[in-house]
Parts: C-alpha cells; sequence; structure tokens
C-alpha cells in the first residue's frame, strides 16, 4: 500500500508509517498509515486488519478501527483538518471488504495499482493462515512452504522432500498417515 501511495496522486503529502501521531503525544496509538497535506489541511488515517472471516466481524473490526483512531481524528479536526478514517480489513480466508475502496481512494492509489495490489495482499493472508494452520497441526515440525509467493521462500531451501535418517523405509507413505500420531 505504502508503494502505491508513493506512486499515487497523493505522493506529495506527508506519509507517516507505524508512527505515533505528532498531535497525540498522550497516548501510544500508531495507526499503520497517516497521509497528511498540511497545505489543503488534509489527512487519511489508515490501519490495516486481518479478521476473522464473516461479514458481521469483518464489519465489527472495521468500525473498531475507526472508533480506535476516532480521538486522532477529532485532534486534527480541531486544526481545521478535513479527515478521512478508513481502515483496510481483509479476511482471514481472503475477502476483500468492499468498503477498502474508500481507503484506496482517499490514500489516492493508482487504479492499475490497486488491481495488482488486491491480488497481492488477499494472496498473502491466504498464504499465512495456511501457515498458521499447518503449525497449528504439526508443531515445531512444519516449515512453511510459500508456494504462491516464491519470493519469501527461505535460502537455502530447496523445497525438495529429504527423508529424515531416523525414518524407516518400510513405513508407509500414505497420505492419511499425516493425520495420525505416532502413538496411535
Amino acid at each position: 500500500i505504502v508503494q502505491g501511495i508513493r506512486a499515487g496522486e497523493n505522493k506529495d503529502w506527508t506519509l507517516t508509517v507505524d508512527k505515533k501521531c505528532r498531535l497525540d503525544i498522550t497516548r501510544n496509538q500508531r495507526p499503520d498509515i497517516i497521509l497528511e497535506n498540511k497545505q489543503d489541511k488534509k489527512v487519511v488515517i489508515c490501519d490495516i486488519a486481518i479478521a476473522w472471516e464473516t461479514v458481521s466481524n469483518m464489519e465489527r473490526v472495521r468500525n473498531h478501527k475507526i472508533d480506535k483512531y476516532e480521538r486522532i481524528a477529532d485532534l486534527f479536526r480541531e486544526k481545521g483538518y478535513s479527515v478521512i478514517s478508513s481502515p483496510v480489513i481483509v479476511g482471514s480466508l481472503g475477502s476483500w471488504a468492499p468498503e477498502n475502496e474508500i481507503a484506496t481512494k482517499a490514500l489516492g492509489l493508482p487504479k492499475r495499482y490497486v488491481g495488482k495490489m488486491i491480488p497481492l495482499i488477499v494472496s498473502q493472508t491466504i498464504e499465512q493462515s495456511k501457515n498458521i494452520f499447518w503449525k497449528h497441526v504439526f508443531g515445531n515440525k512444519y516449515t512453511a512452504a510459500p508456494l504462491y509467493l516464491p519470493h519469501l521462500k527461505p535460502k537455502g531451501t530447496t523445497w525438495e522432500y529429504v527423508k529424515p535418517d531416523d525414518e524407516d523405509d518400510s513405513e508407509s507413505e500414505n497420505e492419511d498417515d499425516l493425520f495420525h500420531s505416532d502413538s496411535e
């Protein structure tokens, strides 16, 4: 998103990423993005969140993010700024909230960039959700293998199956064996 802002129509605005707001010295709130135009007295506050995949929960998270940064928005309004506070909410299984368009427009992201950005963000979200799931199932035995995001491949990893030294050749290589523990 930050790359898109730097390439977009608001690239001359002041961009603050993951830092405390300069007007709010009493709290430790750090919105992901504050985009400020001091000359025109406009500001966009945007926080990015991954939410459980239900419409009602995604709406709840969106409202929570807006409420969370309302004090910062009010501080800018007191200084005469026009404020847009709009989070970007992505479902944990890849849903893209339609309200995210408010944020992408307010941030000045070029349409061509948004068209490329959405699949990337969604695929990264799905990839990380998959990794969390398998890490939960297999614990420390699981090593993330980003099949759809090869640029995340750890250095020195070939992605080839290497049989552990203690694995017996006579053991079954049935897929169902993956879901049974050694104690069964």
